[in-house]
């Protein structure tokens, strides 16, 4: 019988829309690609610590748990997720879309 993975890591592609009126999850676009709005300009990593206050903050874990895996300069972005599994964020980030 497998064990559980006792330390799970999930990986999230986000589309960030900064300078948005408040920090929601918009949408689920193709390919699984969950749109962000947070309310940062696109300036000096403001608006990428904002993104991970907003998800840490949705997934109920500690900002330390979530960090940009790849596209910190881009508004596309690979977000990795310590402590929650794959299903589980997906999960959290769906329930949350506008565009379910």
């Amino acid at each position: 019988m497998e064990k559980p993975d006792q330390h799970p890591v999930a990986r999230l592609r986000i589309h960030v829309i900064p300078r948005a009126r408040r920090e929601e999850v918009a949408e689920v676009r193709p390919g699984g690609v969950f749109a962000v709005r947070v309310t940062a300009p696109p300036v000096e990593e403001v608006a990428n610590a904002h993104l991970i206050a907003f998800l840490a903050e949705v997934l109920g874990l500690r900002r330390r748990a979530v960090r940009i895996a790849h596209g910190e300069h881009s508004r596309e972005k690979t977000i990795e997720v310590a402590g929650i599994s794959q299903r589980d964020a997906e999960r959290a980030l769906l329930a949350l879309s506008k565009g379910r």
